[in-house]
């Protein structure tokens, strides 16, 4: 086998981002929130960069006039949104909770220890995860000590903190009612011995059981609805949103739509002007004038990235208002079938881009703030042709459980029938998912006696 060296020509096509592009589609992404935090850092981090206070920039102006396109947008009429102002403080946890309730009463060292540890013990949902027995044992307390504090700690808000199973937990909650009437007796009575039979919905098997007539359970039943199964997650943090900021929004005036573009207060930046004078009089030395024109090219990036952001948002919003114009007339039941190929069309960008410059993000309309996602919706296909939005059918369904008897509930069989009705070709999987996106239980578990 023979070796050697040799030279060949070879051509491909690949593509390649720019640094300018890289900048633009990493702060497209951004929400207002993350954008802030992002210009608070990079303010720190480049000197050129400064908040705008009305002084123009010779530099920035001659650097980023290949960039910038006219604009028919709103930005903030005072200078942009303090998003740090506007951010709620957190809930507090259970935890806290409880803590400040243990505070107040007068227990012994040993007393005070186990129910902290008790409290530790409760999950988000309210209930308690552990067994007496190793309580007692850290805490060094004798087993009958540390169940009456349990005890102490289950009369702690929300009602029905610290129980050991569902049956407990809606029990505490009932003792807490302090009502004394037949009614509360029967839903003591389900309770104890018929949970599985009333979460199955054996309406005729309870009343067969509890010989009570059909309007003292469903009283019964309407009461021990009314609890809360898990006493805790209304201060479940997990799912705590401090906050939402529309990105964007459409005002309608005098008939016409005007669309503003939201950003923080320091996204309003230019050019440090003493930085930008040494740079242009050439009175510092190489080493100096190589750094500074490498911030200053890192600083027109940014504040075009940020141009073309706003720029990209706008027509976004633009494009929505031309497809989406029954729904911000008349409401998110008129929603229209709307895809990113259709706004990026519009917009003469790719849907990729369009699907950066929407995630994460809210858009407010006349009609409220809804997420950009929820706007784009898929087409249910009508019999006598053309679509309908997903939401509108979801919009349907909810209108036809909400005015069905109680008694004799809409089955999924039953609702794609009556969307069948009204030219709506829908399969009953389909119902299922809709009434499951909207969380809205089954027919079993909406009937009333």
């Amino acid at each position: 086998m023979k070796l050697g060296q040799g030279f060949t020509l070879k051509t491909d096509q690949r593509l390649m981002l720019t640094p300018q592009m890289q900048q633009f589609l990493f702060v497209l992404q951004m929400t207002v929130v993350e954008l802030e935090s992002y210009l608070e850092k990079q303010l720190e981090e480049n000197c050129l960069l400064e908040l705008d206070e009305g002084r123009e920039s010779a530099a920035l102006t001659a650097y980023a006039d290949s960039f910038r396109e006219p604009v028919s947008y709103v930005a903030e009429a005072e200078g942009g949104v303090d998003v740090g102002e506007l951010v709620p403080a957190a809930p507090p946890s259970l935890y806290d909770v409880l803590i400040a309730q243990l505070r107040q009463c007068e227990l012994d060292e040993l007393e005070f220890r186990a129910a902290e540890l008790l409290i530790r013990s409760i999950d988000d949902d309210g209930f308690l995860r552990c067994d007496l027995r190793d309580i007692s044992v850290e805490c060094g307390l004798p087993m009958a000590e540390v169940a009456k504090t349990l005890q102490l700690v289950q009369t702690f808000e929300p009602a029905g903190v610290g129980a050991r199973s569902l049956e407990e937990c809606l029990l505490l909650q009932l003792d807490s009612l302090e009502i004394d009437s037949a009614v509360a007796t029967l839903a003591r009575e389900l309770i104890e011995n018929y949970l599985g039979e009333l979460a199955r919905g054996s309406w005729r098997k309870l009343l067969k059981a509890l010989g009570c007539s059909p309007e003292a359970l469903q009283a019964a039943v309407e009461l021990i609805r009314s609890l809360e199964p898990k006493p805790g997650r209304r201060f479940d943090t997990r799912n705590y949103t401090s906050f939402v900021f529309p990105d964007a929004t459409i005002h309608r005036v005098e008939g016409e739509y005007l669309i503003t573009v939201h950003e923080p207060i320091n996204a309003r930046l230019i050019v440090n002007p003493v930085y930008e004078r040494l740079l242009q009089n050439g009175q510092v030395g190489d080493p100096v004038k190589e750094f500074l024109r490498g911030r200053l090219e890192a600083a027109v990036r940014l504040l075009s990235s940020l141009e073309q952001r706003r720029l990209t948002l706008f027509k976004i919003a633009a494009a929505i208002v031309e497809i989406q114009k029954d729904f911000l007339e008349r409401g998110l039941q008129y929603l229209k079938p709307m895809t990113l190929e259709d706004v990026a069309q519009l917009v003469q960008v790719h849907p990729s881009t369009v699907s950066r410059a929407v995630a994460g993000k809210y858009l407010a309309t006349p009609w409220g703030v809804y997420s950009f996602g929820r706007l784009f919706t898929s087409g249910v296909s009508l019999v006598q042709g053309g679509e309908i939005s997903s939401a509108q059918v979801k919009e349907l369904i909810k209108r036809a459980i909400e005015q069905e008897d109680p008694a004799d509930p809409l089955s999924d069989e039953r609702l794609a029938n009556l969307l069948a009705e009204q030219g709506i070709a829908v399969s009953r999987r389909t119902v299922v998912k809709y009434r499951q996106q909207l969380h809205i239980p089954s027919s079993r578990q909406r009937r009333r006696l």
